[in-house]
């Protein structure tokens, strides 16, 4: 894409905000959260094996993963300034749905635009890091991580939020501002008070089942974004308009996108135009999927199910483009 075709489509694109999508999306969350309570009304968790009582729990557990994945994609949109239309108010929800997805608001809207400055550069990227680890020779730390990466076990979500409290930690330290400060206290303070009303019981049944299924949602979908696509080093920065070389987008169900994900699966439309809010992103993606030369993308779970067997170096440190199984017209 060249600047003469990025700026042609962004002068087609609305950029204005719709309360009515946050309303919504509010109303959404309240259901997600409210469902495992209905489900488990009046209904005695024991340790004893009830395969009712199992079943309920475990779809307690799959809505607040959905609601924490949300989040996630929530605190994004808070991050670019697309919850509202004053920062403070973007500052504020950030911090709110930061805390529910147990991540620092202040101190990864930092890490989030670093990386959109040094996307693809694996040095530069903070998001990245991960991919240093597997430039250094092998050690039994790459061998159990490509071991827990074909298990399906989620070690490498547990691993980018280990990277995420690392750096938040190192820019506190260096800043030591009230709101980097609140950033780090309001997510350990709000899981602390869960885990304490929840109960042993509770926690067992839905609260920590749905942190893994969560993490797990946040591997399959968004590990794929940019793995197996072009790596650079040094001080090399792609403009805007070149960022679809390190992007790859993946479709699902329409309804999975929009209620679930929040469209956060078009990454590469959002690494394009990172300003326009999630719910013109599935718009453009069908635009640059008949203009755009270069158009990364994979169709469900293409990607993740085909590098499942490969050592996690080869997946992490391959620069090689979608092959013919994931680059069939949606």
């Amino acid at each position: 894409m060249t600047k003469e075709q990025y700026i042609k489509v962004r002068a087609n694109l609305d950029f204005k905000l719709r309360y009515a999508w946050l309303i919504g999306h509010v109303l959404g969350d309240v259901l997600l959260v409210a469902l495992p309570f209905a489900l488990l009304w009046n209904r005695e968790l024991t340790w004893q094996w009830d395969w009712t009582t199992a079943g309920l729990s475990l779809l307690g557990a799959s809505s607040l993963a959905i609601f924490y994945f949300r989040a996630f994609s929530m605190m994004h949109e808070a991050v670019h300034g697309l919850l509202a239309t004053k920062r403070r108010y973007n500052d504020w929800g950030g911090l709110f749905y930061g805390a529910v997805c147990f991540l620092p608001f202040e101190q990864w809207r930092e890490i989030h635009l670093l990386h959109h400055q040094w996307a693809g550069n694996i040095e530069k990227d903070p998001v990245r890091k991960l991919v240093l680890v597997f430039k250094q020779p092998p050690t039994p730390m790459r061998g159990f991580l490509s071991a827990m990466w074909r298990s399906w076990f989620p070690i490498l979500a547990l691993l980018q939020n280990y990277v995420f409290w690392y750096e938040s930690l190192t820019r506190f330290w260096k800043k030591r501002s009230l709101a980097s400060f609140l950033g780090l206290a309001v997510p350990l303070l709000a899981w602390g008070t869960v885990f304490v009303l929840a109960g042993p019981k509770l926690c067992a049944f839905v609260i920590v089942p749905s942190i893994l299924l969560y993490l797990a949602l946040v591997e399959v979908v968004n590990f794929p974004h940019h793995m197996d696509l072009p790596q650079y080093e040094g001080d090399v920065k792609l403009t805007l308009w070149e960022q679809y070389k390190i992007a790859r987008s993946c479709f699902y169900p329409k309804a999975f996108e929009r209620f679930v994900l929040l469209n956060f699966n078009y990454h590469t439309e959002h690494h394009l135009y990172p300003t326009l809010p999630w719910y013109r992103l599935e718009e453009l993606s069908l635009r640059l999927r008949h203009e755009l030369h270069g158009y990364n993308f994979s169709v469900g779970h293409a990607w993740i199910r085909r590098n499942r067997s490969k050592p996690l170096a080869d997946v992490c440190l391959s620069t090689s483009e979608d092959d013919s199984s994931t680059r069939k017209a949606a």
